[in-house]
């Protein structure tokens, strides 16, 4: 959500100005981001800082690299207690209400599987 408020606060800063894309690799993927009409130093400011959370949430979330994530899921594998970070609250949170919603159709608690494939 933050990420989100961000690029659209910059993105409508600058009526003129040219369009700008950065490319990002996180979570073994590309996330691109497109900016329009906006200045070239704007759009750059606004690459660093996107940059820089989605980094922070990929070495957070990563599902098997080493990070909180990780840590959390080990602990919790091995029955024990784990202090974790506000990111993975706020997402196990909304996870679980999306399960309920969904009467257990969305259920993120896949690790078993991913092992699996």
């Amino acid at each position: 959500m933050l990420l989100v408020a961000l690029v659209a606060m910059l993105a409508g800063c600058t009526p003129t100005g040219t369009d700008h894309r950065a490319v990002f690799a996180v979570f073994g993927t590309e996330v691109e981001l497109q900016l329009r009409r906006t200045g070239r130093d704007q759009a750059q400011a606004a690459f660093t800082k996107v940059g820089a959370i989605l980094q922070d949430l990929h070495r957070e979330l990563h599902p098997w690299e080493p990070g909180e994530l990780m840590s959390l899921n080990r602990a919790l594998a091995a029955g024990q207690a784990h202090e974790t970070t506000p990111n993975i609250v706020a997402l196990i949170t909304a996870s679980q209400s999306l399960e309920q919603a969904t009467e257990g159709a969305f259920n993120p608690a896949i690790g078993a599987l991913g092992h699996l494939w």
